[in-house]
């Protein structure tokens, strides 16, 4: 039937006009990526070329601009606030629209977000995974009353030309760049220095060093990986063990405890780990072991004398709850591991403190303390 024809022809031309949208939405966010993307990395290798254009930014866009900028980019309510700047106004430049409206999300923005945080992560920039969602789930109107200067500026934008918003948005990268720090990279472990005596003092100095459960976490889930090596008990079909970014809660990060020994991607054994003294993780133990459907878990702490003496609180719970003190335990893997493992455990700690939490200065920290213990090549 002609009706037919004329519907389903429809149907076709709507298809390829939303076709065409994306593809051109696609366009310009890898577009204003790319731009993000070259400029950030020529003030990172250019800190004259990154210096100079702050001076710049300064002169044309004035004091009370750069003033907001400034708290934009040091707000302690959001990283994500100064990302979507840089991200509007990077649209801004390459879409060449004078009609745009920088108080809106624009289309595609959000996943040129998702890039900028890979870009700032592997250049250790503290960064916002979905700047976009952080700011208004959902919301199209970018402008929230919660920082006003952000507001301020994003309103500012509106009919301005082509100069001003390179001049914002060459500001908001360089300072970005500049927050860039080294990080030192893993030493050469002296494989014959890995005494138990020399591993367990730099085991302690860490455990001594406040890191918010940082070290506590990550050495716990190093020594076990190393426990696994040293065993013969990994491979693709044997065991790994896994861990959690720090402060991330088990929901978010859809697994049962701060540590797992996984097998086949099933949670064989369940570690909540904690600076601080037992008891401030039982009840977390608890939910752990019933949303990961397990038989027993085990709590990694402070516990008073180094072993438990009464254990009324752990007794006749749903699930089997053991209670290890942290630095004893650590100590016991430590003497089962031969020296090969040992370093193996050290190098596991350097990685996941680079890549699982965002505090540079820890991982710096613990390779001063790996030299600081004789512990690497000379």
């Amino acid at each position: 039937m002609w009706f037919i024809d004329v519907q389903q022809s429809r149907i076709e031309l709507n298809r390829c006009r939303m076709s065409k949208k994306k593809i051109k939405d696609d366009h310009f966010g890898h577009m204003a990526s790319d731009l993000i993307r070259e400029t950030f990395l020529s003030f990172l290798a250019d800190p004259v070329l990154a210096a100079s254009a702050i001076d710049h930014s300064k002169e044309l866009l004035g004091q009370h601009v750069i003033s907001l900028l400034d708290v934009i980019i040091a707000t302690r309510k959001g990283k994500a606030y100064r990302e979507v700047v840089l991200i509007q106004t990077a649209f801004a430049l390459v879409t060449r629209d004078p009609d745009i409206d920088l108080t809106l999300a624009v289309e595609g923005a959000r996943d040129c977000g998702k890039r900028l945080f890979t870009l700032l992560n592997a250049n250790h920039v503290s960064s916002t995974k979905d700047a976009y969602q952080s700011i208004g789930k959902n919301f199209k109107n970018l402008v929230r009353g919660v920082v006003g200067e952000y507001d301020e500026f994003l309103e500012w934008t509106r009919g301005k030309g082509e100069a001003e918003l390179r001049a914002a948005f060459d500001y908001v990268a360089a300072n970005l760049a500049a927050m860039s720090k080294p990080v030192k990279p893993m030493p050469d472990i002296d494989q014959g220095a890995l005494d138990f005596g020399k591993v367990v003092a730099l085991v302690n100095d860490l455990l001594d060093r406040p890191s918010q459960g940082c070290y506590q976490q990550y050495l716990a889930a190093a020594v076990m990986e190393a426990a696994i090596e040293e065993f013969g008990a990994g491979g693709i079909n044997g065991f790994k063990a896994d861990t959690k970014s720090l402060n991330a809660t088990d929901a978010t990060s859809k697994v049962s405890g701060d540590v797992q020994i996984r097998q086949r991607g099933s949670t064989i054994e369940a570690f909540e780990v904690t600076a601080n003294a037992w008891t401030s993780k039982a009840e977390q133990a608890l939910v752990s072991a019933r949303d990961g459907a397990l038989r027993r878990i085990h709590v990694l702490a402070s516990v008073s004398g180094g072993a438990i003496s009464d254990t009324t609180g752990i007794t006749g719970l749903p699930a089997d709850i053991s209670v290890l003190d942290l630095k004893a335990f650590l100590h016991v893997a430590m003497a089962f591991l031969q020296k090969p493992t040992r370093a193996s455990a050290l190098r596991s700690m350097y990685q996941l403190l680079s890549t699982k939490q965002f505090d540079l200065a820890r991982v710096n920290d613990y390779v001063d303390a790996l030299e600081a213990h004789g512990l690497v090549m000379k």
